[in-house]
């Protein structure tokens, strides 16, 4: 009977013990602790790897939900006046202001002659 290339566990496990034995025998103790050490690293590089990635996914997503809501708020036409100091009670498009004197008596049309100060910062 002859043992499967690769599928066999119990050659698999030996070989592995061989090679470790033989590499204390050469190299000593301390060469076997830094492999482990090595192996230790590249596995905690790998998992943190991960997470990274799960992050990323999370931040992707989030910022594609963000850009598809801005994306439909810039895009559809405002539904009410977008001057926001215009009384919607009041039928008529211009309110001036308390100090703003006109010529006629309902309080619409041109705005009288300003202050000075009025101009300046107008």
């Amino acid at each position: 009977m002859t043992p499967a290339p690769h599928g066999g566990g119990h050659d698999d496990t030996a070989a592995t013990v061989l090679l470790l034995r033989r590499l204390v025998e050469r190299n000593g103790t301390w060469v076997l602790v830094k492999v482990f050490a090595a192996m230790a690293v590249w596995l905690a590089l790998h998992l943190f790897r991960a997470a990274l990635v799960l992050v990323v996914r999370l931040l992707t997503g989030a910022m594609a939900r963000a850009d598809r809501y801005t994306t439909a708020a810039v895009l559809t036409p405002p539904t009410r006046r977008v001057n926001h100091y215009f009384d919607a009670h009041n039928g008529h498009d211009y309110d001036p202001h308390h100090f703003e004197h006109t010529t006629t008596p309902a309080g619409h049309g041109p705005p009288g002659p300003r202050m000075p100060w009025e101009a300046a910062h107008a």
